[in-house]
């Protein structure tokens, strides 16, 4: 799935907390694929509740598998490029894998 939801949600996440970041999660992925027939959901934030909400949204969809990649919160520039390079490195392999995980990425 491509695209910004705090494009879309102008506030920001963190003044509506999980609950609300759910629904915008659900209201994208609905007005990007109407016709639903299943999705990998590529979920990528510092904070937990970023990939809770885009689990929880997917939870009722059938064929929604939702990859949960954390990020260190407050990193370096060179901590932030370094698990970008990790993160763009890796897509294919994230993109393949046939079910939903989470993954958090380490300090380097």
């Amino acid at each position: 799935m491509a695209g910004n939801l705090n494009g879309v949600y102008t506030f920001g996440f963190q003044r509506f907390g999980v609950f609300n970041m759910k629904h915008a999660f659900h209201d994208q992925l609905r007005r990007l694929y109407p016709s639903w027939r299943g999705a990998n959901v590529l979920a990528l934030g510092d904070g937990m509740a970023d990939l809770t909400a885009a689990t929880d949204a997917c939870a009722s969809m059938s064929n929604c598998y939702v990859k949960g990649v954390k990020f260190l919160g407050a990193p370096s520039v060179a901590q932030l490029d370094r698990q970008l390079g990790v993160f763009v490195e890796n897509l294919p392999v994230l993109v393949d894998y046939a079910a939903s995980f989470r993954v958090c990425m380490a300090a380097s």
